[in-house]
């Protein structure tokens, strides 16, 4: 099978995953908005907000960096099991000391308790097995897509049967600590090769020299993603942050994850055929072009008409209809934006990457401290679009520099 069908092959499995995914956590919000109130989901986000901001610093990039390398996974396995350990548990540690922080900083005594309890959830997948990472590089798209959508559906129905009973944000977390627990018992399960507690310093410094900008990278992304969150809460109260995130999931979100599908099936695909500057090129506007289409083709519904938000969550998230449309933009313009990434991941020209994230989240953090006291939400929402929209002349222009060079040198 040639590498166009593989890609074909593989954005089909995780476009059907995204899909399944997308369609599960949807009926999990229709189930606990309907149970929550919206300043329990705002508190989540904040939970979120420190396990992801715990994990983005202390990224290393070793499943990139496993898939790039020409070495066999066994190569890496036990060292990188001990890196991933280790950082499990550093994350959790970290966790507990934003827990006293946030709790303080958004006067919200519940933090400290919710923020504490989901440090569990990275110090239990530290214990992942890192032979998972051969379906990927493999190209078992088939396998992949059922492995990961297995996780979705265990954290969904936790969700949704503790929520049903005890009807508190508390189970959004412990729904976490189950889908963490469930994904090291199954990569141990389904893989043959096991690691061992097995540390080797020179295999070490090969992922972490490899890792540097991705580092970088893996933080900016974080605030990029995240920051607004946390400018919110601060700005408004958490209710108001409720309506946002929930707003934020059902626009911006499903484009984003979409497009990291199409990274998780192209770049090995990309990998292949990193030595031909002219074949990645076109392998990467052919699946550009495919992907924003289906893209532009699912946000339709919510540009058109954005009431579809109570109808999906219920009266109670009326506030969250006008935010929609400038999420929806700014969900695609980021898609755009993440496809154009994997171009830059796969040549390993992190410092592009690092230039745009960092200058569209420098953007958006003014210009939700201007917009937010005075229009609220819905300013906030406009800020991260415009974050979005002017930073993509950035990356438009560093692709057409650089394709440009590829064809008078070729």
């Amino acid at each position: 099978m040639g590498y166009t069908s593989k890609a074909i092959q593989g954005f089909s499995w995780h476009s059907f995953f995204k899909f399944s995914a997308t369609a599960l956590v949807v009926i999990k919000l229709v189930v606990l908005a309907r149970i929550l109130k919206p300043a329990d989901f705002g508190i989540f986000s904040l939970v979120a907000i420190a396990l992801g901001m715990t994990e983005s610093v202390t990224q290393t990039g070793i499943n990139l960096i496993i898939l790039q390398s020409k070495k066999s996974i066994e190569y890496f396995l036990n060292t990188a099991w001990v890196i991933a350990i280790i950082r499990g548990l550093s994350i959790a540690i970290i966790m507990n000391v934003l827990a006293f922080l946030m709790s303080r900083y958004y006067q919200q005594r519940e933090l400290l308790t919710l923020i504490s309890l989901a440090s569990f959830v990275p110090f239990i997948k530290g214990f992942i097995n890192p032979s998972i990472i051969r379906m990927q590089k493999e190209m078992s798209f088939l396998a992949d897509s059922f492995y990961r959508i297995s996780l979705i559906l265990v954290e969904v129905i936790v969700a949704i049967l503790l929520g049903l009973i005890f009807k508190s944000v508390y189970v959004l977390v412990i729904s976490m600590i189950g889908a963490a627990i469930f994904e090291v018992a199954i990569s141990f399960a389904f893989f043959k090769d096991k690691p061992m507690f097995i540390f080797s310093k020179n295999r070490a410094v090969e992922i972490f020299e490899s890792s540097r900008w991705l580092n970088l990278s893996a933080f900016f992304s974080y605030l990029h993603e995240n920051l607004d969150n946390l400018l919110i809460g601060k700005f408004t109260n958490i209710t108001s942050l409720g309506f946002y995130q929930n707003a934020y999931a059902l626009s911006h979100k499903p484009n984003f994850d979409l497009s990291q599908s199409v990274a998780h099936s192209v770049l090995p695909v990309f990998a292949q055929i990193s030595g031909s500057p002219k074949r990645l090129k076109k392998a990467f506007s052919r699946s550009t072009l495919v992907s924003m289409s289906i893209f532009l083709l699912l946000s339709l519904p919510l540009l058109i008409y954005p009431q579809i938000t109570i109808i999906i969550l219920g009266d109670n998230w009326f506030n969250s209809i006008p935010l929609v449309r400038p999420l929806v933009l700014a969900g695609i313009i980021q898609a755009f934006s993440n496809l154009c990434y994997n171009l830059f991941y796969i040549q390993k020209k992190y410092k592009i990457v690092n230039y745009h994230l960092g200058f569209s989240t420098l953007l958006m953090a003014i210009l939700i401290v201007f917009l937010t006291p005075k229009y609220g939400i819905v300013g906030a929402a406009w800020a991260v679009f415009i974050s979005r929209a002017l930073p993509l002349l950035m990356i438009i222009s560093f692709f057409i520099k650089d394709n440009f060079r590829i064809k008078s040198h070729g």
